[in-house]
């Protein structure tokens, strides 16, 4: 009984590694053929001839302009207008390879497998100036799918149905605004800061201009007139490259053109302005030291510097109003004397011998003193009455003489010596 059991088991184990090496095969022959499968290309749904180089005249690159494009109508009307970038400015080269296509096309929902490539390997891209009556665009070079032409519809719904950008056709179709209805507007964006900040450069460029005209480097009072709608491109100094016009003597209402540069290029504009020739004021002919009394032969004229930090009125304007004045501090060479810098000359010096008039009533009583500050007339200084060498305070009144109105106190005693009293009448 037990020998028929154990071979009774033994055919069963066969069965079951039998059945475990038939399943090991159908699996490797699905395998083996999903490797297969997986391995063959499959077909492209656009292919796309990459030209050598291309000139635009369009401000905007699109799909067709870079390559020829080869495949069903319905793709080559879809994607022909694709737009790919901003084309560039003239002057300037793009260059676009087949990858950087790739990724600008996946953008728009087009899978890199999709494509097959052929032509260059890159272009070249060229803005050109638009030639008058030239259309606005020339029609897409592109070639339809031919009966051999192998097509598989892969899923594009990105492409297909997404939103396509009108502005470019639609901004390219546009009349130009003729020159004389483009002075009615007034640029966006432009504020009074903007205004005064140009006409602070404008201000700048025409002193140049004059102190080279003239020979002077004095400072004009320039009062330009800058049109609110050309504000902007005075901004900045390097864009504005020259001045002309004016006329001599360069005083009053003048007219100067600027010469200015702009993203299109270099062009001129009109500039009306009032100009006032420099102030010429009273300066020192050569160094001058404090203390001196000045004279028409320290003196010379001058134009007011374009960089000073003071203005005509705190400064001489003729020689005989400052001649026998005494200077407060000293004064360099050509250096402009203001009027806070001068006095009138001093007729007391400290230390010296004054003497002292005191006024009480009708009674003038005069001393000997000694001045303790110096002082022009009418200053008002320190005195010291001899001999107590009392300190009083006394107004000068004339070369080594002062004034003292008493208040009914004392101011000298009667054994004062060289003391000289008199009535007043």
């Amino acid at each position: 009984m037990i020998p028929q059991v154990q071979s009774s088991s033994r055919r069963n184990c066969n069965r079951v590694g039998t059945l475990w090496c038939c399943a090991l095969a159908l699996v490797s022959v699905c395998a083996i053929s999903s490797s297969a499968m997986s391995d063959e290309p499959s077909p492209a749904l656009l292919r796309l001839s990459l030209r050598d180089e291309i000139k635009i005249q369009t401000n905007l690159i699109r799909l067709s302009d870079l390559c020829e494009l080869t495949g069903s109508d319905e793709m080559v009307q879809s994607l022909g207008d694709l737009p790919i970038a901003p084309s560039p400015r003239q002057g300037v080269q793009q260059r676009w390879t087949r990858v950087d296509l790739e990724k600008a096309i996946s953008l728009r929902g087009i899978s890199a497998k999709a494509i097959r490539w052929s032509g260059a390997e890159a272009v070249q891209v060229q803005r050109v100036p638009r030639l008058e009556n030239a259309p606005l665009r020339a029609e897409p070079a592109v070639q339809t799918a031919s009966a051999q032409t192998p097509v598989v519809n892969m899923d594009v719904r990105a492409s297909q149905s997404g939103p396509r950008n009108p502005l470019g056709p639609i901004a390219e179709s546009l009349p130009a605004v003729p020159q004389e209805q483009r002075a009615k507007f007034t640029p966006a964006f432009t504020t009074t800061v903007s205004t005064s900040q140009a006409e602070r450069m404008v201000v700048a460029a025409i002193e140049s201009y004059l102190q080279l005209k003239t020979g002077g480097n004095g400072k004009w009072g320039i009062t330009p007139h800058v049109p609110t709608e050309i504000a902007p491109l005075l901004l900045q100094r390097r864009q504005i490259l020259g001045v002309s016009g004016g006329e001599a003597p360069w005083d009053g209402d003048q007219q100067f053109t600027l010469l200015v540069r702009t993203p299109q290029g270099e062009t001129t504009v009109d500039i009306h302005a009032t100009v006032r020739l420099p102030d010429m004021i009273v300066a020192a002919k050569g160094p001058l030291a404090k203390g001196r009394v000045v004279q028409e032969s320290d003196l010379i004229w001058q134009a007011l510097p374009p960089t000073s930090n003071i203005s005509s009125d705190e400064c001489f304007s003729d020689f005989e109003s400052l001649v026998g004045k005494q200077l407060r501090r000293s004064v360099s060479t050509k250096q402009p004397i203001r009027r806070s810098e001068v006095s009138e000359p001093s007729v007391v010096q400290a230390g010296e011998t004054v003497t002292i008039a005191v006024i009480a009533g009708s009674v003038l009583v005069e001393s000997p003193g000694r001045a303790v500050e110096s002082g022009a007339i009418d200053d008002v200084i320190q005195v010291e009455v001899l001999p107590q060498r009392k300190r009083v305070t006394a107004r000068v009144t004339a070369e080594r003489r002062v004034e003292v109105i008493s208040n009914g106190a004392p101011m000298v005693t009667s054994d004062s010596k060289n003391q000289r009293q008199t009535t007043i009448p």
